[in-house]
């Protein structure tokens, strides 16, 4: 099992290029609201399609992750979600944007359920939030180099090139993966990926379940915020051009990011390896990473871009720390055979939330600025970890 983590990288790397082609619209949203004639609460409402059918696509695309394994079904979902990709830098206006960009939530969907089934595949129980860290690592190179490289691209060739050049990309990865799959030590034929143990009915029913899911409705807000409305926060709220809220502020958050996708995942595993079980460790990792998200209410209090970016960093720090620890939750609970549908609800879940909000966001931003949006999801990640304790007991009842 030497070569697992090599392995694991390279399936990784689907996750760059899953954020990379996502990221590349919130970098340009400023440019592309100028070039195509649409408002910041259109915008917000683009967002908001976009997620409703990455929201009901999760369940559907984790049960065929769970069916058809790794292999099969991420090359299928990269695939079509890298050609909607390229299509969107075809359009001509605002309505073929919004079609394109959605055609493509519905294969990305596919992409966090792929990811978790390979870590429950891969690693040990204690190391498992490892796999998260990695896929939020790839999230955040992906989300650096959209406003940075990709900004470059859109001002030097035009915005086009900057949605064909990522989508053409992930293409190119499908042959490597492929090929490294064949060659792989785990067979890609293996009944328990082939034939899952999974019965969404009886999975519907477990409080626990309904417990993950609404917390990570709530939870998931700053990490939405700052993933969808960082380069729109720095535009519009210091009156800064695309590239320089990009080059100088936007790419810091998501640097960030990486060192606490690290950071709590080392967390839970050195309170597994004191005697905690996997899942309580992250639970209250968890539980830390909520209380640290209330720093999100002290970005309004930023007077310079620069305040503004090591604030927005903190607050995604704490989302890392968070979201690497609860989409392991429903791997340690579920297991292998049902991890792709358990972890498909929780994505669910924040589709949702983005569909709800977005639109919200965009109107009061256009109107208001961004401060009551901040100091709204400062109690979000609360709320989100006492309804998922609130499951966990009502399980426990059951039992």
């Amino acid at each position: 099992m030497r070569n697992r983590w090599i392995v694991l990288g390279l399936f990784y790397l689907s996750s760059v290029l899953n954020y990379l082609d996502r990221s590349v619209m919130a970098a340009l949203s400023p440019m592309l609201r100028e070039e195509l004639g649409f408002t910041l609460t259109d915008y917000g409402w683009l967002q908001g399609i976009f997620s409703a059918f990455y929201a009901f696509s999760a369940p559907i695309a984790g049960l065929l992750v769970d069916r058809y394994g790794l292999t099969v079904a991420t090359v299928s979902a990269v695939g079509f979600w890298s050609l909607a990709g390229m299509a969107r830098g075809l359009t001509g206006n605002f309505l073929g944007l919004m079609s394109t960009h959605t055609v493509m939530g519905i294969f990305e969907s596919a992409g966090i359920p792929s990811t978790a089934k390979a870590s429950h595949r891969y690693l040990k129980p204690d190391e498992r939030a490892y796999g998260p860290a990695m896929s939020q690592i790839g999230l955040s190179i992906g989300a650096i180099a959209a406003p940075t490289a990709f900004t470059w691209i859109a001002v030097t060739w035009g915005w086009r090139w900057a949605f064909i050049v990522p989508g053409a990309l992930g293409l190119l990865w499908i042959p490597l993966w492929l090929w490294t799959a064949k060659n792989s030590y785990v067979p890609e034929g293996d009944p328990e990926t082939v034939k899952p143990r999974v019965n969404p009915k009886t999975m519907l029913r477990d409080p626990l379940l309904w417990g993950l899911g609404v917390g990570n409705f709530f939870s998931m807000a700053t990490f939405s915020l700052w993933t969808v409305w960082t380069t729109e926060y720095f535009v519009r709220t210091f009156d800064l051009k695309l590239t320089n809220a990009n080059y100088s502020y936007a790419w810091m958050p998501q640097f960030v990011a990486c060192l606490g996708a690290l950071s709590g995942a080392w967390i839970s595993k050195r309170l597994v390896k004191g005697g905690r079980t996997p899942f309580d460790a992250r639970r209250r990792t968890c539980l830390f990473a909520a209380f640290f998200m209330m720093s999100t209410g002290l970005v309004p209090l930023a007077t310079t871009p620069a305040m503004a970016a090591v604030l927005i960093s903190l607050s995604f720090f704490a989302a890392s720390v968070w979201g690497v620890n609860y989409y392991t939750l429903p791997v340690d609970v579920y297991g292998q055979g049902r991890t792709g549908f358990a972890v498909s609800f929780l994505t669910a879940a924040f589709g949702v939330f983005v569909l709800v909000v977005s639109p919200a966001i965009g109107a009061i931003a256009q109107r208001q600025g961004f401060a009551v949006v901040c100091y709204a999801f400062a109690f979000f990640p609360l709320i989100g970890y006492f309804a998922m304790e609130l499951g966990r007991k009502f399980r426990a009842t059951e039992s």
